[in-house]
This record gives C-alpha cells, sequence and structure tokens, in this order.
C-alpha cells in the first residue's frame, strides 16, 4: 500500500506540474523525475534488509499500476497537445521509415504469437509484459523525437535548475547508498570467490544496483554534453560526472563502468578526430578524465584504508570488497572464457598452466555472464538482445536490429553534414544503447527502457533537425547545408 501511496502523490504533483507548464520540456521532465522516484518507497527500508524484501514484495502492485498510468497519461497528453505537429511530421522524413520498422516489428511479434497458439504454446505473462514495455518505448521516442525537432530551445535557467535537481537526487542517492553498505541493509548482495566475505551493492532509491548504476552512467553522459556545449558553468557538469562516479562504484555495476567509460571514449574519440570546430584538448579529455581517475582513486583509497588500518575497520572492507569486485571483473571474464574453451579442448587446457592461478570464478558470476551471452539460464536472462528473441522470434529481433542500423545510418549522415558536439553526442547515445542491451534487458524492464526511451528520443529529434535543414537548404539552392 504504501508504493501506491507516495507514487500517487509524486505522480499526482508531477500531473499538476505538467497541467501548470503546458510545455514539452515540462513532459520531458516529469518522466526523469518519476523514473528516478519510482523505487523511492524502498527507503522505508534501508533499516532492516528483511523489511526491504517485504516492502517490495508486498507493494510492487502499486507501485507498477501507478506507474503504467502516469506514464500513459504522459503519452495521451503528449498526443492531444501536439496533435497537429504529430499527423503533418509522423510520416515525412525519417520519420516514417522509423514508424514503419516499429511497426513491422510489431507485426513479427504477432505472427511470432499466432505461431506459438498454433503450437500449442502461449505467450507467457513476463513475454506480454516485455512488449508492452517496448512498444511504449517506441511511442516515447517516435513522439518526443518528432515534436522536439520543432521545438529544440531550451532556456539556459531551465537547464541551470534542472542540473541543481539532479544534484540534490545524486547526493541524496549517494548518502543512502552509503549508508546501506556501511550498514549492511543492503537490497544487493553477492560473494567474492565463493568466500564468506559479501560484498554490498547499494541500490539507494533505484532498487537495484545495476539501475543505480546505468542511472548514473547515462546522467554522466548527459553532463558531458553540457560541459562540452559549454552552456553552463562547466564546474556545474564536472561535479555532476564525479558524483555519477561516486554512484557507480557504490553500485558495484560492473557494466555500467563499461557502459560509462564506452560513451565517454566514443564521445572523445569522435571530438577529438573533428576538423571543424574542434574544442581545446583540455575540454575533450576532460570529461572521461574525471569519470575514469574518480574510479580508480576511489579504488585506490579504500585499498589503501585497508593497508593502512590492518583490516581493523569494517566500514573500511565493506567499501574495499567493492574496489576488489571491480578490479577482478577482467580476470572474471578471462577465466570464464578460457574455463569455456578448455572444457572443448583438453589440448588447449594442457598447454596453459595459467589457467590453473586464475582467480576462482564464484558461480554467481558464473551466471551473470551466461545470462548475458547464453539464453540458456531461464529466468537468469540479462541481455535485451535474447530476451527480445525470446519474445518476438527470429524475425522480430532482425526487424528490430534493422531500427537501431538505421538509427546508426542516420546518426552517421547526420555527423558528415553537420559535425559538431550536438551530432556527436546523438549518435553516441544511440551506439551506448545498444551496447547496454548486451548487459541488461534496456528494451523491457521499467525504468531502463524509459531512460532508453528519453535518450534516443532527444538524439533523434537533433538527427530530424539536420536532415530537414540539409534536405531544405539543397531544395532551395541546390547545394549540401553544413551547420
Amino acid at each position: 500500500m504504501i508504493s501506491f501511496v507516495l507514487n500517487g502523490t509524486i505522480a499526482l504533483l508531477l500531473i499538476i506540474y505538467i497541467s501548470y507548464k503546458k510545455d514539452l520540456y515540462s513532459l520531458f521532465f516529469s518522466l526523469f523525475i518519476y523514473l528516478s522516484l519510482h523505487y523511492s518507497y524502498v527507503a522505508f527500508g534501508i533499516f532492516e534488509v528483511t523489511e526491504l524484501h517485504s516492502l517490495h514484495g508486498t507493494t510492487q502492485v502499486g507501485a507498477k499500476l501507478t506507474g503504467i498510468g502516469f506514464i500513459l497519461f504522459v503519452i495521451i497528453v503528449l498526443i492531444l497537445r501536439y496533435r497537429m505537429l504529430l499527423i503533418e511530421q509522423i510520416f515525412s522524413g525519417a520519420s516514417k521509415v522509423i514508424v514503419f520498422l516499429c511497426s513491422f516489428w510489431f507485426l513479427a511479434v504477432v505472427i511470432h504469437w499466432v505461431n506459438m497458439v498454433l503450437n500449442g504454446r502461449y505467450p507467457s505473462r513476463l513475454s506480454i509484459q516485455n512488449i508492452f514495455s517496448t512498444c511504449l518505448l517506441c511511442i516515447i521516442f517516435i513522439g518526443c523525437g518528432v515534436v522536439l525537432s520543432q521545438r529544440p530551445s531550451v532556456s539556459k535557467d531551465r537547464l541551470e535548475r534542472f542540473c541543481k535537481i539532479v544534484i540534490f537526487l545524486l547526493l541524496t542517492i549517494l548518502f543512502i547508498g552509503i549508508y546501506q553498505i556501511i550498514s549492511h541493509h543492503a537490497w544487493n548482495f553477492t560473494y567474492i570467490n565463493e568466500s564468506d566475505r559479501f560484498v554490498w551493492r547499494a541500490s539507494s532509491i533505484l532498487f537495484n544496483a545495476n539501475l543505480l548504476g546505468f542511472w548514473c552512467a547515462m546522467v554522466a553522459l548527459f553532463a558531458g554534453y553540457i560541459y562540452h556545449m559549454r552552456v553552463l558553468s562547466q564546474k556545474i557538469s564536472i561535479l555532476i560526472i564525479f558524483l555519477c562516479s561516486i554512484g557507480i562504484f557504490l553500485s558495484g555495476s560492473r557494466s555500467s563502468l563499461l557502459i560509462g567509460f564506452l560513451a565517454f571514449s566514443i564521445v572523445t574519440i569522435l571530438l577529438f578526430f573533428q576538423k571543424e570546430k574542434r574544442l581545446p584538448i583540455k575540454n575533450i579529455f576532460l570529461p572521461i578524465g574525471v569519470f575514469v581517475f574518480s574510479i580508480i582513486s576511489f579504488i585506490v583509497i579504500v585499498k589503501s584504508g585497508m593497508v593502512l588500518t590492518n583490516d581493523k575497520f569494517d566500514c573500511i572492507e565493506v567499501f574495499s570488497l567493492l574496489g576488489d569486485r571491480f578490479l577482478l571483473m577482467p580476470f572474471e571474464i578471462l577465466g570464464f572464457l578460457l574455463n569455456k574453451i578448455s572444457t572443448h579442448s583438453e589440448a588447449f587446457s594442457r598447454f596453459i598452466p595459467a589457467l590453473q592461478s586464475l582467480p576462482a570464478i564464484s558461480v554467481k558470476s558464473a551466471v551473470s555472464i551466461t545470462g548475458r551471452f547464453s539464453n540458456t539460464s531461464g529466468d537468469d536472462i540479462d541481455n535485451g538482445y535474447l530476451l527480445m528473441l525470446d519474445d518476438a522470434g527470429w524475425f522480430g529481433l532482425l526487424i528490430w536490429g534493422l531500427i537501431w542500423s538505421f538509427f546508426i545510418y542516420i546518426g552517421i549522415k547526420v555527423l558528415i553534414i553537420s559535425p559538431g558536439v550536438r551530432s556527436i553526442y546523438s549518435l553516441s547515445v544511440i551506439l551506448v544503447c545498444i551496447f547496454a542491451a548486451i548487459f541488461a534487458r534496456v528494451f523491457q524492464v521499467f525504468p531502463f527502457w524509459l531512460i532508453i526511451a528519453m535518450a534516443v528520443g532527444l538524439s533523434f529529434a537533433w538527427f530530424q533537425i539536420v536532415l530537414s535543414r540539409h534536405y531544405l537548404c539543397k531544395y532551395i539552392t541546390g547545394s549540401d547545408a553544413t551547420s
């Protein structure tokens, strides 16, 4: 009941805000706030982990109903407020291709389900839920992409207020996360090498440690964009990236660390090799430098603290074990791969004695890796593409791949037509979302898919702005537009 009351109150306040502001950015802001606070009711259970499990298990239905209701409300408001614009623009340019592919994907899902029924099988409740979530993802990124492409500006004051709210959210998240780890009242915990040492992972108000890490990675990427665009004080952007790095460390989410590093690496490489409007070298490398240096510094500090205190303080050990989780990641992946190879090749195993000296991989880590690259783990599948294969079949997965391939195509085209920070970040967002689905069910699980929908919607809007200007200029003057 508590989740229904709390989430209902949050949704009601955001609905009042949307009704008062009556603009697209109020819708976007409200979606971000709601997805960030959707699991905030778990904060009531941080004083006792058993209460946290009980709290979520008995109240998640209320949270789901409130979340679905609020998102459907936002979609209806978006369609009603901008219906004329959507009617005019949704079947033109790149939008019509995306709409066609998404419709074709849905048709593939229907065909797959009909075939299942004819063969005596029925879609599971989870499959129906996954497809419903993915449909909402498509509706939001298409709708927001189309409308935002016609209303691309946002005031500096509003952006600054948004960044301050993000900083407040981050400080709240980190405070609760640190308490969870120190007090051992965290929802997520695992083991190091099957030893008796728990690794407590913060999830804070986002309920799941991987969700916290992914949220921080995407917010850090947004802060990097603000920094490189130089629309606000660069100190604000750097502070957000630093706080997000702490969040990723506390979450113990290694996949989120890879996602964040990949995102900043793509941006940094593209900015470095950009010939027109090139930024100073310091500005290009500072965001990724802060992101990487912060993570490394946290690990070095906690490991040094363990040595200096001779393992006397448990509050230092819990953070040191988080550092071990990141440090062991490459060894666990290497050990898993070599073990798979040696299982099928006795000769290979004999010629690599180093296999025996690799750190033993825990059962939980093995399941985690298997669930991301194999569909043999049942409920442990944690790969968006494998889950899409289960829910939509090979044809549906193929169409889904075409949708993202088209995004990459127009992203590269936009980068060629209009090289700059916006084009680089828009393409980077698409690539990061594609990569993230390898490590999590980002197309199916809330609020992962809502984060993806909002990020892709922003990128898609910029793609359409550049392409429409380019073709309009080409049509009028007979020359290309590059600005």
